[in-house]
């Protein structure tokens, strides 16, 4: 019998993946202190985010756009139903 998705913690899946995309691409140019610098931020704090247990999970959406305009990452929205 297959593996049942309803123990699945899917917002945790997805914060995670976002925060490998933008980070993959940030730690390519820049430090993590240089990082913290750019936003005006202390380096614990980003340090944290970007953790491999750690979870952006207090992150603002302010700070999602600063970090993916610095990685060169594009966000953008599907809606799943648009009404007519």
């Amino acid at each position: 019998m297959g593996k049942s998705n309803l123990c699945e913690d899917r917002m945790s899946k997805r914060m995670n993946h976002v925060k490998r995309v933008i980070y993959g691409s940030l730690s390519q140019k820049y430090s993590n202190k240089e990082i913290a610098d750019k936003l005006g931020m202390n380096v614990n704090t980003i340090t944290k985010y970007f953790s491999r247990d750690g979870t952006p999970k207090n992150m603002t959406l302010e700070t999602l756009y600063q970090l993916a305009d610095m990685a060169g990452v594009v966000i953008s929205f599907d809606f799943k139903d648009i009404p007519e």
